[in-house]
């Protein structure tokens, strides 16, 4: 008499599905990948490796009790936001400049307005803009003077005109900005000079705190996110009394640095996080509003002076023979690259000076020979990328690196350049 089949046997499928056509390795993409890191050890090989199409006789049909639920929807009312008179979008997935300049202007032409009075957003590069920043909208009435619509596409990775972000960068006569590459950052006007638009935002590190003027205590309605035009109450603190319609940079800080093989204190960073407007001073506490915000804004952040900090960057000559260590970038990110603000380990008292440009390497080892069974190693410095001096302080410095040849970490060298 024949076995019953084991319970598995009987579980388990008799025949395996067809095997797919394309079978080519996977990638799982994590978030802030796109092709062209992917494909950036090919150079542009991202351009050559189109995804294959699967031919539509090959998917297999689902029935309606396999067909996945459909994907949350953003009610179309709830993309627009009235605040103070003006009117903001927000943005969607997918979303770009270009498509959005033709859905609210009847013209993909007038991305480069939009970029122009969106600057606090802020939008590093126009052609990455991320689901849930607001853009300000306007009419065509309502245009920036002397703006016309731009004669190219969209942007891309074509070169584009960099628009003035601050009174201080047109008073300096940057109504001339020369074009350059879109993924160039900072980018540099006909007159030789560095333009960095988001300088408001850059911190620093100092062997002290910075007196704090004041401290966010609460938030009206209790929200967990602070973002512009929401009011705030403050609690006083120091000699310095706060006044009414004046602004403050918020910041917040965090431990001292200190290089673990040496000892060596760097300082503290202070992060700023946002610009508060006092609206009125009450007995026992100050009632602000968030005039911008450059990163999340939380309870317990606090105040210091504000200084309006010119964009626009004059070129200097590097000190020769200096050298030196990248302490941490100022997100505290793992990994490096372009783009990235960064501490280094030098300052005023070395000589440093914004617009000054500064080389940064890492040491190999390489193999150059072999003694018996030994392989033999030789240290070989490879660079890494250039940094760009942005704001200095006596014993450190804040610059953003402006060519990456590769993602690197903190602890990498700098030197003058050779």
């Amino acid at each position: 008499m024949e076995k019953p089949a084991r319970k598995q046997e009987l579980d388990r499928p008799q025949k395996r599905n067809a095997e797919p056509r394309h079978l080519f390795p996977v990638l799982v993409c994590l978030g802030g990948m796109f092709l062209w890191i992917i494909g950036s050890a090919g150079g542009s090989a991202w351009a050559d490796d189109p995804v294959p199409p699967v031919p539509v006789n090959d998917l297999p049909a689902l029935s309606p009790a396999d067909e996945p639920p459909p994907l949350p929807t953003l009610d179309a009312p709830s993309r627009i936001i009235e605040e103070d008179g003006r009117t903001y979008y927000i943005v969607q997935t997918g979303d770009t400049l270009w498509g959005i300049s033709q859905k609210f202007l009847d013209s993909p032409h007038y991305w480069p307005d939009l970029w122009k009075v969106n600057t606090d957003v802020p939008i590093m590069n126009p052609h990455l803009i991320y689901p849930g920043q607001r853009i300000r909208l306007f009419r065509k009435g309502e245009l920036p003077a002397a703006s016309s619509p731009a004669p190219g596409g969209p942007p891309s990775g074509a070169e584009i005109s960099v628009p003035p972000e601050m009174d201080a960068m047109e008073s300096a006569g940057l109504s001339d900005i020369g074009e350059m590459p879109a993924l160039a950052m900072p980018e540099i006007s006909r007159k030789g000079d560095y333009v960095y638009p988001s300088i408001a935002r850059i911190g620093f590190l100092r062997p002290r705190e910075e007196p704090p003027l004041g401290e966010i205590f609460k938030v009206r309605d209790d929200k967990v996110l602070i973002s512009r035009g929401d009011t705030v109450y403050i609690r006083q603190m120091g000699e310095e009394p706060l006044e009414i319609s004046k602004k403050y940079t918020l910041y917040r800080t965090y431990k001292p640095l200190v290089d673990k093989r040496t000892g060596m204190a760097y300082g503290i960073q202070h992060l700023l996080t946002g610009v508060v407007e006092i609206e009125s001073i009450m007995p026992d506490f100050v009632i602000g509003r968030i005039h911008d915000g450059y990163r999340s804004i939380s309870v317990k952040d606090r105040l210091m002076p504000f200084s309006i900090r010119t964009p626009v960057i004059p070129p200097a000559a590097p000190v020769e023979g200096l050298s030196g260590r990248l302490i941490m970038g100022e997100e505290r990110s793992f990994l490096l690259g372009e783009y990235s603000v960064v501490f280094l380990d030098k300052g005023e008292n070395d000589g440093m000076k914004t617009g000054q440009i500064y080389d940064l390497f890492t040491m190999n080892k390489v193999k150059t020979g072999q003694d018996g069974h030994e392989d033999l190693y030789s240290e070989v410095d490879v660079s890494v990328g250039s940094v760009l001096v942005l704001h200095t302080e006596p014993e450190t410095i804040t610059g953003v690196v402006i060519r990456s040849l590769r993602s690197f970490h903190a602890g990498v060298g700098f030197r003058s350049r050779l």
